[in-house]
């Protein structure tokens, strides 16, 4: 059974975006169930934890000049993931200078 499957048979009136987060964040693999019933605010979290790290590792490790262009705009992973990565590469960063 799924985490988030647990969480709502329980007996917990209201269940908060928070408590969800708290009962997964410390777990590394999810079901294909739990991504679908997870709200936006947990799910987005639990992936800043988890899928974005491994996805800047392989945007490093595959796309020439990536941490070039990360330090040519004073990018760190941290702004990356802290940005919801998939919405910061779907708007490309502009430098309003230019």
């Amino acid at each position: 059974m799924s985490i988030v499957e647990e969480i709502y048979k329980t007996n917990i009136r209201e269940i908060t975006d928070e408590y969800i987060l708290s009962q997964i964040i410390d777990k590394p693999d999810l079901t294909i169930t739990d991504f679908w019933l997870l709200p936006q605010f947990p799910f987005d979290e639990w992936r800043k934890k988890y899928d974005y790290p491994r996805i800047l590792e392989n945007f490093k490790r595959k796309l020439i000049n990536f941490e070039v262009w990360m330090k040519e705009y004073n990018l760190t992973d941290e702004i990356l993931t802290d940005g919801y990565i998939s919405s910061f590469i779907k708007h490309k960063y502009i430098d309003k200078k230019r």
